[in-house]
């Protein structure tokens, strides 16, 4: 099965993606801006001269409880002992800094060449900053799976549908009659207007395969009456007693090809039938046995060519069929055989499943054969007196055979049957 991309896959894919792309791109410029405008904002508070606070009442506040403090000063100048936490970073505010489980931004300094730190505990910040952002994300995750949900669901009242719909022909056939499909349940436009196409298309499809299933019934019954007519005159004739022994060989073969007429509109017959109704015809055939009597009615073909018929079949090989309908198509391709071939021989022999008839006459290339037989399928343009390819193959249909050729170039033609 030829494996294609999934639509409504894709869809919710690409619906996902550019979820994730607008959320991520959204996200990284708050963030951006966030952490610019802390910048500012820090710059702001700790960038006001440091004669504004009183930076001894918040030394002597810190070495009273520095738990509840939210300002920190240290003043090497004044023998203050910085934290590791704040001594290594440069002149300038640094944000987010960990210092005893908590975080501080700190502004640097320098006086006298030493460093002078202010601290400010933005802990509480920080966990704000966090649930906004966690709340963010959850959002974002709740908006993509509520966009996948609609997606999905949305794009399934349009594709499941027609899913449904080609699974229902999937397994119709076409000999079956009043094929319906159920539209009750498509809510939308587009899957209504196909599905409706669709129907008309069944519609008359199945009007045309009864035409052409009341057509062959009723030419092969006409034909019928005549050609039984024609074969009981032959048998008063040929065992009449005034018949002259000079014209009996003459009324055997009129007899034989009357017959191969006679077992035509019985296959006609059979193509008007369906597949169950055939079915109920089919009876054990042996080719081993019916082959033989295939090359004694059309040995008469070979006249004027220098062709020997070899029947390799040498044991029983049996197939559940209706008569007429195997020896209609074998005897129609050993009939092409003698047609293609002036001079050698036309070999008859099987392999496993399949019967094949190989005759060492023109050959063609491969795309001739193709370009051949294909025109012979499509138009029915076939000169011998067979019922020709196009029936062949709808033998062939019926039943599950296959029919194929290769040939070569001046070596001749192989015509192989493989039975199911």
């Amino acid at each position: 099965m030829i494996r294609l991309p999934n639509l409504r896959k894709n869809i919710v894919i690409g619906l996902v993606g550019y979820t994730l792309l607008l959320s991520f791109a959204v996200g990284l410029h708050g963030f951006l801006v966030n952490e610019h405008i802390e910048k500012l904002v820090w710059q702001n508070i700790l960038g006001i001269d440091f004669e504004n606070f009183n930076l001894n009442k918040i030394r002597a506040e810190n070495n009273q409880d520095s738990s509840n403090n939210n300002l920190k000063w240290y003043d090497e100048n004044q023998n203050d002992r910085i934290p590791a936490e704040f001594s290594d970073f440069e002149v300038g505010i640094h944000d987010e800094v960990e210092y005893q489980d908590r975080v501080y931004v700190i502004r640097v300094t320098e006086k006298n060449d030493k460093k002078q730190i202010l601290a400010l505990d933005i802990t509480e910040i920080e966990k704000q900053e966090f649930y906004v952002v966690f709340f963010a994300f959850v959002l974002m995750v709740f908006s993509i799976i509520l966009i996948t949900y609609i997606a999905y669901n949305q794009l399934g009242k349009l594709i499941n549908p027609l899913l449904s719909l080609a699974n229902d022909l999937s397994r119709l056939t076409p000999i079956q009659d009043q094929i319906q499909i159920d539209r009750s349940k498509i809510k939308y436009y587009e899957s209504y207007v196909l599905s409706d196409a669709i129907q008309n298309y069944v519609e008359r499809s199945q009007h045309y395969l009864e035409k052409e299933k009341v057509f062959f019934s009723t030419v092969s019954h006409e034909l019928r009456t005549p050609v039984s007519v024609i074969l009981g005159a032959i048998e008063v004739l040929q065992h009449h007693q005034s018949t002259p022994a000079t014209v009996l060989p003459h009324l055997d073969r009129i007899a034989r090809i009357t017959q191969d007429m006679e077992e035509l509109i019985a296959c006609l017959l059979f193509l008007a039938r369906d597949q169950q109704r055939l079915n109920l015809y089919a009876e054990e055939v042996d080719l081993y046995h019916e082959i033989p009597v295939m090359i004694e009615h059309h040995i008469s073909l070979c006249k004027g060519k220098n062709v020997e018929i070899l029947n390799l079949v040498n044991q029983p090989f049996r197939i559940n069929v209706p008569p007429q309908l195997i020896r209609v198509v074998v005897s129609n391709l050993l009939r092409n055989a003698i047609e293609n071939c002036d001079d050698g021989t036309i070999k008859i022999y099987q392999h496993d499943a399949q019967i094949m008839i190989e005759d060492s006459g023109h050959g063609m290339s491969a795309e001739a054969l193709s370009t051949f037989y294909t025109s012979r399928a499509r138009m029915g343009n076939n000169q011998s007196a067979g019922i020709g390819i196009p029936l062949i193959l709808k033998i062939c249909d019926h039943f599950g055979w296959s029919l194929t050729f290769k040939s070569k170039p001046e070596k001749g033609t192989i015509a192989i049957l493989k039975f199911s």
